[in-house]
């Protein structure tokens, strides 16, 4: 049995309590940022406390000690409980949504007023998958240059992958002359940004890229072929050798870009075919069941 509190000398009392806090710190500090991102917003206050070193060390009498002590020991429980999360925190960024939210100004098919356009975007995109339900957007017109711009979209799954596939047409009096397909499916609510694009996507925001570092993954032609921004040990597990090759024929047909963000992983590529779809669909396949290999608790 410890023997009572008052009976240790000042200088006893502060090798304990610096003792306690120095196990505390070594704890702590295997704590990832990310883990700290994910912890409650008063967890991560009271593990972000930088005024702990000089509380312990600010006492002449043993009142002070004991407040000093119990500072520490806050502190010791705030990190014990940051260690005994670690389990929930990776179910939670493990969840994998059901399907990929769609904003709001996406309408049923049934419920909308449907253009000869759309109906004919729909036809072609019948050809392309089965779908289980339609969407539209109203139809923009921009009277500069008489442009129209149609979108549709098809809920549909991809060997029992949900995903959405939406299509964006623009079209002037003298037909179409672009249009953009995004094909999207859910991810780990978990995952870390990914954004890779062709060269010619970004242009007119060179800005953009040359704020970016640009990872190379080790492959000649994807590496002059995309740019991509991400955790270099991600990069290079992302990146197999499948996902590149399939990555590098999209490209060959458009300027394509494939992004990752918490919950979504999404394809932009153009025109609609159906060889276009199934190689953008096994790319998000592969994203849906990746094993991101998160680091909470370093060892």
């Amino acid at each position: 049995m410890s023997q009572p509190y008052r009976q240790f000398s000042l200088e006893e009392q502060r090798a304990r309590v610096l003792n306690a806090l120095a196990k505390a710190q070594a704890l702590r500090a295997r704590f990832s940022p990310l883990l700290l991102r994910w912890v409650g917003d008063a967890l991560r206050s009271e593990l972000a406390n930088s005024k702990i070193d000089e509380e312990v060390l600010a006492f002449d009498t043993l009142e002070q000690a004991s407040n000093s002590e119990q500072c520490v020991l806050r502190f010791e429980a705030a990190v014990e409980r940051g260690a005994a999360s670690e389990a929930e925190v990776r179910a939670r960024m493990s969840r994998v949504p059901r399907s990929v939210e769609r904003s709001a100004e996406w309408k049923a098919w049934e419920h909308s007023r449907i253009s000869e356009d759309q109906v004919r975007m729909r036809r072609l995109m019948d050809s392309v998958v089965t779908a289980q339900a339609w969407y539209v957007v109203a139809p923009t017109y921009t009277p500069q240059g008489g442009i129209f711009e149609y979108r549709v979209s098809a809920d549909f799954q991809f060997e029992g992958l949900p995903m959405n596939l939406d299509w964006n047409a623009t079209l002037d009096s003298s037909g179409p002359f672009g249009q953009i397909v995004t094909l999207s499916c859910a991810v780990a609510e978990g995952a870390p940004s990914v954004r890779v694009a062709t060269e010619g996507f970004f242009d007119g925001v060179t800005n953009w890229l040359l704020s970016r570092r640009d990872v190379q993954v080790g492959d000649e032609t994807f590496d002059h072929t995309f740019r991509v921004e991400a955790d270099e040990a991600v990069a290079q597990r992302l990146f197999d050798g499948s996902t590149r090759t399939r990555l590098l024929s999209l490209a060959g047909a458009s300027e394509i870009e494939f992004a990752v963000t918490p919950g979504v992983a999404m394809l932009v590529f153009d025109p609609m075919t159906l060889e276009g779809v199934n190689t953008a669909a096994n790319v998000l396949a592969r994203i849906h069941g990746f094993d991101w290999r998160w680091e909470l608790v370093r060892p």
